[in-house]
């Protein structure tokens, strides 16, 4: 897995970056270096989305205390948040 680049001047965007665009309501992500801007493409909307509410209902199907399915969800989004900047993809902006 691997961080996506730059496809302007291949500079890697950082994992930092990608959160902070994630957690602003996927705001657009600018080059650090030659300054092109990125958009969230919406496959990687669909699969956060998908994934967090996915768990969220099977959690709510299956009989356990709510306390053991709130760390489930909170422990599944944690790893989520960890491995997402390396699913998510961006694409230019156009002007």
């Amino acid at each position: 897995m691997k961080l996506q680049q730059c496809t302007t001047c291949n500079k890697q965007f950082t994992w930092k970056q990608i959160l902070k665009s994630l957690f602003l309501g996927n705001q657009p992500m600018k080059c650090e270096n030659c300054g092109t801007v990125y958009r969230i493409s919406n496959s990687s909307k669909y699969i956060s989305v998908f994934f967090i509410l996915g768990l969220a209902f099977i959690l709510l199907l299956i009989e356990l205390p709510t306390n053991i399915r709130f760390s489930i969800l909170l422990f599944a989004y944690v790893i989520f948040l960890l491995i997402f900047p390396f699913i998510a993809t961006y694409n230019r902006q156009k002007k």
